[in-house]
């Protein structure tokens, strides 16, 4: 996002008139890898997306995704303490009583 911010800085600073299409395209192409599926659906609809609408879809995308890190940061915390529980439960019999190791 920083790239995008000085070219638009530039664009202004220099009094360049830009056309709405073109700034949303440039925008789109911006986007960083880990985006491309995103990035293939936004330029479907380029065409019909004026910069606000593409600032709230980025803006959308970006909190679902930072989103969906916790989420699964969240369940592989849960399996790892998962894993724990049923490894701390193998030293039980089947009455679920802990066997005991005598030296």
């Amino acid at each position: 996002m920083h790239d995008l911010q000085m070219i638009v800085h530039k664009i202004i600073s220099e009094r360049i008139k830009v056309d709405e299409q073109m700034q949303v395209a440039t925008i789109i192409d911006k986007l960083p890898n880990s985006w491309k599926e995103f990035q293939k659906g936004l330029r479907h609809k380029q065409s019909k997306l004026s910069i606000i609408n593409l600032v709230a879809r980025l803006q959308i995308e970006e909190e679902d995704r930072k989103q969906d890190k916790k989420n699964e940061a969240l369940a592989n915390n849960t399996y790892a303490n998962h894993a724990n529980i049923l490894q701390g439960n193998s030293n039980a019999n089947s009455n679920g009583a802990k066997k005991w190791n005598q030296g």
